[in-house]
C-alpha cells in the first residue's frame, strides 16, 4: 500500500483517505488485511483506488468523488483475498460466498458506482484485478479461481458495452506477490514472486493514455513465476 500511495505522488497526485469499508458479514477478513479507499488526484485527473467494497460502499465512494473532485477518470479496483485451498468437493457454501463476495462483487459494485462518472467525464479508464489463476489453473483453488474468471469475464463485458463510450476496461492477472503475508505464510527462498513495483507499473500502464489502444485484455504478470 505504502509503496502504490509513493508511485502516484511521484506523478504528482496526492492521496485523500477515506473510511475503511465494509463488506457486509466479511468484514472481519478485510479488516484484517488492512485496507482502505486511498483517493488519489491531480489538476487534471481524477483516480479512484477500491480496495474492498460492496453495494452501499460503491455508492459511497461516487459521493465522495463527485463532490470532492468534481468527477473521475480512472477506477483500480485492488479487491482480493484467498479463503479456501482444498478439494473442489469440500467447498463449503460460505466459503464461497466469501471468495466472490471479496473478489467478485467488489469489482462488480465499484464498476457499477464508476461508469456514471466516467461517462460524464467522456471515457476513461478501469483496471480490475483477477489472477494468474484465471489463465493457467492452480489446484485445490476452485472457489477462488472461479471467483476471479468472474472478474475477468466482467472486464471483457465491460469493455465491449462501453467501447463506443471511450471507456476502456482491463485487468491484470498476477501470480504471487511478495507482499509481507505472502511471505511470511509461503518463505521467501524458493518462492518466485512477483516484485509489487512490477504489478504497480503494469497497472499504472493500463491506466495511462499511453494504453489508449489496449482494452478488453487480461494482462499476466508473471516475473519468474512464469
Amino acid at each position: 500500500m505504502r509503496d502504490e500511495i509513493d508511485k502516484f505522488k511521484s506523478a504528482n497526485m496526492q492521496p485523500f483517505g477515506v473510511n475503511p469499508a465494509s463488506v457486509d458479514s466479511h468484514r472481519g477478513y478485510v479488516d484484517k488485511m488492512q485496507f482502505n479507499f486511498p483517493l488519489l488526484s491531480d489538476p487534471e485527473r481524477t483516480i479512484a483506488t477500491a480496495y474492498h467494497a460492496l453495494k452501499d460502499d460503491g455508492r459511497g465512494i461516487q459521493r465522495t468523488v463527485y463532490v470532492q473532485f468534481g468527477g473521475l477518470d480512472i477506477l483500480v479496483n485492488v479487491a482480493g483475498g484467498f479463503f479456501s485451498y482444498g478439494p473442489f468437493t469440500e467447498v463449503k457454501p460460505e466459503i464461497l460466498d466469501r471468495e466472490l463476495a471479496v473478489n467478485f462483487k467488489t469489482a462488480f459494485y465499484m464498476c457499477q458506482a464508476a461508469v456514471p462518472l466516467l461517462l460524464t467525464r467522456g471515457g476513461g479508464s478501469i483496471v480490475n484485478f483477477a489472477s494468474i489463476a484465471v489463465i493457467r489453473s492452480l489446484m485445490h483453488m476452485s472457489a477462488y479461481s472461479a471467483a476471479k474468471s468472474a472478474v475477468a469475464g466482467l472486464t471483457r463485458e465491460l469493455a465491449r458495452e462501453y467501447r463506443d463510450a471511450d471507456i476502456r476496461v482491463n485487468a491484470v492477472a498476477p501470480a504471487t506477490v511478495r507482499t509481507g503475508d505472502n511471505v511470511a505464510q509461503m518463505g521467501d527462498a524458493k518462492t518466485p514472486f512477483v516484485e509489487l513495483e512490477d504489478v504497480v507499473n503494469t497497472v499504472a500502464f493500463l491506466a495511462s493514455d499511453e494504453a489508449s489502444a489496449i482494452t478488453g485484455q487480461i494482462v499476466p504478470i508473471t516475473g519468474k513465476a512464469y
